[in-house]
């Protein structure tokens, strides 16, 4: 009878755990921050390419990967700050990666994401700046990045990679 019992209320337990997981994995998930438009791939080249972030994938510029695999982004800034990380696609949707996440100077820093659809060439820019940006502003410099001095004045440091 007592083993019925302890076994009971392991089991009870187990299933607590279970829904705890289940909400701390929904609670700790990042949402999805996505918008469309077309920028060209002579727009994205366009963007500086400033010497205080370095960005690279784990396999190069021009890396190749396929639908379901692992890209690693790493990037390290000489500087403090806010970064927003972004990636552009063949089809004109952009996905905030990071979103005005904190990074002290030199701390070499990697985010990870599954490669998804459409296929094509996904392009990535980051911008480094002393305080967060309101959404709008990293809206208006993903749709249109050639005004990112306007946007942001001496204030900012970016880079990109494809």
């Amino acid at each position: 009878m007592k083993r019925i019992f302890y076994y009971n209320l392991l089991f009870q337990l187990f299933l607590v755990l279970l829904t705890l997981v289940g909400f701390s994995s929904i609670i700790l998930a990042k949402p999805t921050v996505t918008f469309q438009f077309n920028i060209s791939p002579e727009d994205h080249r366009s963007i500086p390419r400033s010497p205080q972030i370095a960005l690279s994938t784990d396999r190069g510029d021009g890396g190749f990967y396929s639908v379901g695999e692992r890209v690693n982004l790493r990037y390290r800034t000489t500087l403090g700050g806010y970064i927003t990380l972004a990636q552009y696609n063949p089809k004109g949707s952009v996905e905030i990666i990071e979103e005005n996440k904190f990074v002290r100077a030199n701390s070499p820093q990697m985010v990870s994401f599954v490669a998804k659809e459409p296929l094509g060439t996904h392009r990535v820019v980051i911008i480094l700046t002393p305080d967060t940006i309101p959404r709008n502003r990293i809206q208006e410099f993903l749709r249109n990045p050639s005004r990112v001095s306007s946007l942001f004045g001496s204030q900012y440091a970016v880079n990109r990679t494809e």
